[in-house]
């Protein structure tokens, strides 16, 4: 399901009627709907929430794409995927928020692999699709279809301005499978995201510091209760085992 672009605070709301008018539907069907990151363990893929950002000056005019630059984008965009990239692990709270969500990007489900990027690559963490000037836009890959769209949007808006006032590199793009290349990937379980969250003064100068604790703290107690909890995976590798 693709969702047609908007401003940031409009397009947050139409992902949230969206699914609300999903689930509306399903109920009176007789059915239930989930946005669970990964629903299902052996079958099928994990359900993604892809976000596309593109930006224009002051005048409405584009300022990703550059038709002098050989890839047609400007050092803007650059910059904007280098702070999503190195701003990455300390927001991943907001880009997985549950324990499931970690199913979904520690898998080869095209979520990305740490701090990579490509043009039109699907494996890699943020892709930039490079057209006209209106087109021209990247499109981060990590966040799943179980995120609040309020946060993860505020989260890779504040780490594009990041990267674009501090002049970020992004290094060479990815040529061929992001999958296969030797980089350190983001935090996999939804504990050390919140070690990460918690630890980042990044998060404390954008969102500020009661955000970074109430957010964390929540976190800290959703892991508790998961680590606290006996599962249906356990009890089938362990009950007549042992």
């Amino acid at each position: 399901m693709n969702l047609t672009h908007d401003d940031p605070l409009a397009m947050a709301d139409t992902h949230a009627l969206f699914k609300l008018g999903v689930k509306t539907m399903g109920s009176r069907a007789g059915l239930a709907a989930s946005f669970m990151a990964r629903p299902e363990t052996e079958s099928g893929i994990g359900s993604s929430c892809h976000v596309h950002v593109s930006l224009r000056d002051a005048q409405g005019t584009p300022i990703f794409h550059d038709g002098d630059d050989p890839d047609g984008i400007s050092s803007a965009i650059r910059h904007g995927v280098g702070g999503v990239l190195e701003r990455a692990p300390e927001l991943m709270l907001w880009y997985a928020p549950t324990v499931n969500s970690y199913r979904r990007t520690a898998s080869e489900d095209f979520a990305g692999r740490g701090a990579t990027w490509g043009f039109d690559n699907r494996t890699v963490t943020c892709r930039v699709v490079a057209g006209g000037p209106a087109t021209t836009r990247l499109e981060y890959r990590v966040p799943g279809a179980d995120v609040n769209p309020y946060l993860a949007l505020a989260a890779v808006l504040a780490s594009v301005r990041d990267g674009i006032q501090r002049a970020v590199d992004p290094g060479p793009p990815t040529r061929g499978n992001g999958y296969e290349r030797d980089v350190a990937p983001l935090p996999e379980t939804l504990d050390l995201a919140t070690d990460r969250w918690l630890a980042s003064g990044f998060v404390g100068e954008a969102f500020g510091d009661d955000v970074r604790a109430h957010y964390g703290t929540l976190a800290q107690h959703e892991c508790r209760s998961f680590n606290q909890s006996v599962t249906d995976w356990e009890k089938r590798r362990y009950f007549e085992a042992i």
